[in-house]
């Protein structure tokens, strides 16, 4: 029955993935996607039947594979029928080959050296696949996701202020004028964008930076540190620390990204739900392949993500981005900091905030 689950499990993977490829199907409501899913089973148990020969497998099998996607689809509500399916096969088939792969190094009658070998390459196929598994799992995540988590704003509710922070050091001045037009021409009222030179030693490179941001407007300010400490997270931490108190929201921009003029329009209104700590951007070509992170205030001090560590605070104020890692309630800015190198001494870990 190994080899059974095997090649169906394959073969239901390969045509889950060809029915997915059709415009709208990946996305698509239950009652379009579920036929499709249906009809890509049955394929794969005919398939199946064919090449093995054994009919009563591939309909038992068949049964199978649709009584996990029901179970993937009720675990993960808000994924489509067909998103549900194409994870589930992926996870299926992964269990289906290390099965077989085991059972067909163990009763091989192998000598000890070849038994080991053989374990060794279990475990890091285990480990590869594995790895395989969670990727398929961000892709469904995204793709295949059909709830729209962002809540209802209304619309008479105060916009609240937002910082944007652009960390620069030693960047060519035509690429960071790109990023800056395309921040001066953000649709969003309560707006300060904060230029951060870390260590630049050129003025050539940084004096055309801090000119272009006086000529962009008020909204623009320009800090130049150097000597400074601590990399970029230090420079990120110094520019925070001289916000304005009123400022609820921040935004790490890189100097290569061109934003949209509406996408705070789009991201703001997510931090409506007091769950969200951040929220990340999809970036778009010509957009190189970087997020913006937001994070904005709340009653305990979370970083963005593992790589930005930005901390949330209270309604009293905000502590930067760095390596901080972990979860702490926090007072104030310098208890957030003093949190932050805590966790970077501590090594304790954080999940990502979706």
């Amino acid at each position: 029955m190994t080899l059974e689950l095997l090649v169906f499990s394959c073969l239901a993977l390969g045509v889950t993935t060809l029915t997915v490829l059709l415009p709208g199907v990946v996305a698509s409501r239950l009652w379009a996607g579920l036929p499709f899913g249906l009809a890509a089973l049955a394929g794969a148990a005919l398939l199946s039947a064919v090449i093995l020969g054994d009919a009563s497998a591939a309909v038992i099998l068949g049964g199978a594979a649709v009584a996990a996607t029901a179970l993937t689809h009720l675990r993960q509500r808000g994924w489509s029928w067909m998103g549900a399916q194409l994870f589930a096969m992926v996870v299926l088939a992964s269990v289906g080959y290390l099965t077989y792969a085991a059972l067909q190094s163990y009763d091989a009658g192998l000598g000890p050296g070849a038994m080991v070998a053989s374990t060794l390459l279990l475990v890091l196929e285990f480990a590869a696949l594995g790895l395989s598994v969670s990727y398929a799992f961000e892709i469904v995540d995204v793709l295949a996701r059909r709830d729209n988590p962002r809540p209802a704003v209304a619309r008479d509710a105060p916009e609240p202020w937002v910082a944007l922070q652009l960390p620069t050091y030693n960047e060519p001045v035509e690429l960071v004028q790109r990023t800056l037009e395309a921040l001066a021409r953000v649709d969003y009222p309560n707006l300060c964008v904060q230029v951060v030179d870390n260590n630049t030693k050129d003025e050539a490179l940084w004096r055309p930076v801090e000119e272009l941001c006086a000529r962009l407007g008020p909204r623009f300010t320009f800090l130049h540190l150097d000597p400074w400490p601590g990399f970029k997270a230090g420079a990120l931490n110094e520019a925070t620390r001289r916000l304005p108190d009123h400022i609820e929201i921040i935004g790490i921009v890189d100097a290569d990204y061109v934003v949209q003029p509406d996408f705070l329009e789009d991201l703001v209104g997510l931090f409506a739900d007091p769950k969200v700590a951040a929220r990340s951007g999809s970036p778009a070509p010509p957009a190189t392949a970087r997020r913006i992170r937001l994070t904005a205030t709340a009653s305990t001090c979370r970083p963005a993500s593992p790589r930005s560590g930005a901390c949330r605070l209270p309604s009293t104020g905000w502590s930067s981005p760095g390596s901080a890692r972990g979860r702490s309630a926090c007072r104030s800015r310098t208890a957030c900091r003093t949190a932050a190198r805590t966790w970077r001494r501590s090594g304790t870990t954080w999940r990502t905030i979706r």
